[in-house]
């Protein structure tokens, strides 16, 4: 069966952590089309939300928990220097 885009294919390239990748093809075959245009549009944000890996859901979790209507929160701004700065800062007037 020729799949209209986006395909399976573009999703797991774009998701970038490879796991579970049967149980997220049985996940994907039941998901509307317009559905999967969403993913296509939220997994980009979600991926550059999340760099390191081992942070980012599974992808069979983020398709069967519909994560892709999720709010996407940035990253904190400030880690361990920028912390001090901020508290340097706040509390210097």
């Amino acid at each position: 069966m020729l799949e209209i885009g986006p395909t399976f294919e573009d999703f797991w390239e774009a998701y970038d952590k490879k796991v579970e990748r049967k149980k997220c093809l049985r996940a994907w075959a039941k998901i509307s089309h317009d559905d999967k245009i969403e993913i296509m549009d939220h997994v980009e944000k979600y991926v550059a939300f999340t760099p390191d890996k081992r942070y980012r859901k599974n992808p069979f979790t983020y398709l069967f928990n519909e994560c892709y209507y999720d709010e996407l929160i940035p990253p904190k701004q400030y880690g361990h220097f920028g912390a001090a700065e901020y508290i340097f800062e706040h509390y210097r007037s």
